[in-house]
């Protein structure tokens, strides 16, 4: 059976760094899909982008996604929510941007080093992805206003711009993903299965042998 274009085998480099460049492009995507909060925080589509390529990618090319995209913006690039350019690092927002790369690395880590993926893998290393996102994102956040900006905020503060849209809107986007490539593996399996176990005739003809001695 031919495979490629026209009996082509695609290369596996190619074929790598199409999935690399593909996701960063997803992410740059993602942050077109925004809002500006009363917070100044964007509530943006991104978090769709790191774990998909988190959850299909391995650890290599998820981290490498992540990488291309923020180097890409940090390079003057208007792939961030508010445009791009290395002093996007002292946005009070680049925390969440530089948690994406060890978020989805670990993430795409994890669920490799899981030899039988479920619903409950999928989703428990979602949220830990998002954990780490938020992690830095609001450490970030905290650090450049009260330090570097001297606005002298509270964490409470910080943190309530996160409710209610943010962290519910990536919890469902998380849950969605997990659902959805969990049905898939599952699916994948069952398929698996039944191209091993032999057609039903051939067991019968095997019984009716085995009767004859």
């Amino acid at each position: 059976m031919r495979s490629g274009f026209y009996g082509l085998k695609p290369s596996p480099r190619l074929a790598a760094l199409g999935a690399v460049v593909f996701f960063a492009g997803l992410n740059a995507l993602g942050a077109r899909f925004c809002f500006q909060q009363a917070n100044g925080d964007y509530l943006t589509l991104q978090s769709a982008a790191v774990l998909a390529s988190a959850m299909l990618l391995d650890y290599r090319r998820a981290a490498a996604a992540q990488a291309v995209y923020l180097l890409l913006g940090l390079a003057g690039l208007p792939v961030f929510a508010a445009g791009g350019g290395w002093k996007y690092v002292f946005q009070p927002s680049f925390g969440y941007l530089a948690a994406f790369f060890p978020a989805a690395c670990l993430c795409a880590y994890c669920l490799e080093k899981t030899p039988l993926k479920s619903l409950k893998s999928y989703l428990g290393f979602g949220l830990g992805a998002l954990g780490i996102i938020y992690g830095m994102g609001v450490g970030y956040r905290y650090f450049m206003l009260n330090v570097y900006l001297r606005r002298s905020m509270a964490m409470a503060e910080v943190l309530r711009g996160l409710l209610p849209l943010q962290i519910p809107k990536d919890i469902l986007i998380c849950l969605f993903l997990s659902w959805l490539l969990a049905k898939r593996d599952q699916l994948r399996r069952k398929k698996a299965w039944r191209e091993e176990e032999p057609p039903e005739e051939e067991n019968h003809l095997k019984d009716e042998r085995n009767s004859e001695y």
